[in-house]
Formats: C-alpha cells, structure tokens, sequence
C-alpha cells in the first residue's frame, strides 16, 4: 500500500492522454452539451474531462505532499521524471503539440514545484519543533 501512495496520481491521466494520442483518438470531439439556464449551450469534450480529472489529481498530489516520509520524497522523484518524459513528448511528437496536453504537463510542473514547496515548508516546520 505504502508503495502505491508514491505513485504520483497524474500518471494516470498521463497514460489515458498517450493511449487517445497514439490510438488517434480525437479529444476535440464533443462528447455531450448541457443547456444552462442563461440560454448558453456547453460543450462538453473528452480533452476536457481529461483536464478536470488532472485537476483532481493534482489536488491529491499535493496532500500527498504534506507528508515527510521517504514515500514522499520517492513520489517527488517519480514527478519529477514524470514531467520531463511530459516536456519531451510535448517537444518530439507531433501527436502531443496539443493544448490539452500542454495544460496536463503544465499541471505536472505545478505538481513538482507545488509538493516540493511543501514538503520542504512542513519538513522546516517539523525540524523547528524539535529544536523546542
């Protein structure tokens, strides 16, 4: 269990993003549309569900971040390699030069500098209760 907990979350959204770039599946494509009240019809498509899932992932990223143990410093390392294999496949494919893909690896970015600020704010706040 503890093993897994140093998954970094957006892997996942990472391996559904490759799988429809290289299946050529279309993430424009409108998946479904709600009527809002105002009158405006929003489209719903499968880019953007990705990004919300992202979204959602990223949020656990970060409480993950919070803890100090050796499982979180492994997890900042795999976020780490997780944003620079993002980075290259951005740069290299012409399958990843899109939006969605760049706002999922920004994501990664925000996730790396986001949990290393955090760990290193908690592991300060940790050692400076000691020193008391």
């Amino acid at each position: 269990m503890r093993y897994i907990l140093a998954i970094p979350s957006l892997v996942f959204v990472f391996a559904v993003l490759n799988y429809c770039i290289f299946m050529g599946i279309d993430l424009t494509a409108k998946l479904t549309q709600f009527d809002m009240i105002s009158g405006q019809v929003l489209e719903v498509n499968f880019g953007d569900i990705l990004i919300l899932v992202g979204l959602l992932c990223l949020f656990v990223d970060i409480l993950k971040s919070v803890r100090t143990s050796v499982g979180s410093v492994i997890e900042h390392a795999f976020s780490t390699i997780l944003l620079i294999a993002a980075i290259v496949e951005f740069l290299m494919l012409k399958q990843a030069g899109t939006m969605v893909f760049l706002v999922i690896t920004f994501m990664m970015l925000i996730d790396v500098v986001g949990g290393y600020s955090v760990t290193i704010g908690t592991a300060r706040r940790d050692f400076s209760m000691v020193d008391r």
